[in-house]
């Protein structure tokens, strides 16, 4: 929960705002609209997982958030730069389903695209 919440609050800040799937292939379920929100994250969170691309994902998404924690940093965002830290260490080693970043990017993306519809 408390990564859940690091998460919202970081992906809400300016520096963030580009962290965006722009990957429609990813969201082939989408386009049908056979399950709800949530569920649909879920199932392709647990796709990932099953793929073999998600320790790769993990690893470039943990690169990107240690990237990120510097930047914060440096425009005295000391608190929020600690906490991207240590999302940045923890999301190599949760599992997919688990992963709160790739969840809430996913989340993001379902809701532009259904807006865009």
């Amino acid at each position: 929960e408390a990564r859940e919440a690091i998460t919202d609050r970081l992906l809400q800040h300016p520096l963030m705002e580009h962290w965006q799937l722009h990957n429609w292939t990813l969201l082939p379920a989408a386009q049908e609209g056979t399950l709800p929100p949530q569920e649909l994250v879920t199932a392709l969170l647990r796709q990932m997982e099953r793929s073999g691309d998600g320790v790769q994902l993990a690893q470039a998404l943990a690169a990107g958030l240690r990237a990120q924690a510097s930047w914060l940093y440096l425009a005295d965002e000391r608190e929020l730069a600690e906490q991207c830290g240590q999302l940045a260490t923890a999301l190599p080693h949760l599992p997919m389903p688990q992963n709160p970043v790739l969840a809430r990017m996913l989340t993001s993306a379902l809701l532009r695209r259904t807006l865009d519809e």
